[in-house]
């Protein structure tokens, strides 16, 4: 629904001029749609290519060649309302908004990676000056967990200092740290919580073999 929204904000024309080669358009099949969007645009319905070559260079078999390709291939169409006629590019439209949709999407995602990767860099840089050491695979793993549970990056830097005050300089206590903070926001907002008092059996067993592989401290 929001990329709708956005793509109704950008123009049509601008938009296809973007994306024209993607969609298998050659440059004089754009020209000719950008043409009879202009004349839907002032108002006209039906025309002809005699109409068209008016406004173009191109000759008026030329235009008609194209007009029967983009036909054919469903781009452009003749509507009907009652006893009148119409050329419409709705199709048109629709494939150039789907691929807007596409690259919108693509971008986000490019976006997003990009802004993920530099939190979990940031992150992973201020844990290991504060831990004086070089992180295990298991414990940057637990950073990218705790970004995917959308804990901010201030509760999680908060969490490492509290635990470093309490003594305890490892992820585990980091971890219990926030979820004891979660568990709390829960009940107080909700007035109860998912979030388990203690890391799971499963998990810690899952810990001890990581820590035996990778030789993780305690």
């Amino acid at each position: 629904m929001a990329n709708n929204t956005i793509f109704s904000a950008v123009s049509f024309r601008g938009t296809i001029l973007d994306c024209y080669k993607k969609l298998g358009l050659s440059e004089n099949e754009l020209v000719v749609i950008l043409v009879i969007d202009r004349l839907l645009e002032q108002g006209n319905t039906f025309f002809t290519s005699q109409d068209l070559a008016m406004k173009m260079s191109l000759s008026a078999s030329e235009i008609d060649k194209i007009m029967a390709g983009l036909y054919g291939r469903n781009l452009i169409t003749l509507e009907s309302m009652g006893a009148e006629s119409y050329w419409s590019i709705d199709n048109v439209k629709t494939q150039v908004q789907a691929e807007f949709t596409k690259q919108f999407n693509l971008e986000q995602d490019v976006a997003m990676n990009k802004q993920l990767e530099e939190r979990r860099s940031s992150l992973l840089k201020f844990f290991e000056e504060k831990m004086d050491k070089t992180l295990s695979p298991l414990e940057k793993d637990s950073i990218k967990e705790w970004i995917a549970a959308d804990f901010t990056d201030d509760e999680i830097k908060d969490a490492l200092m509290d635990a470093k005050q309490q003594g305890k300089t490892t992820i585990r206590a980091v971890d219990k740290i926030l979820r004891n903070h979660r568990r709390e926001q829960d009940i107080i907002k909700e007035g109860a919580s998912g979030v388990s008092d203690s890391w799971d059996s499963d998990i810690e067993k899952t810990i001890e073999i990581a820590k035996n592989l990778w030789n993780v401290d305690e």
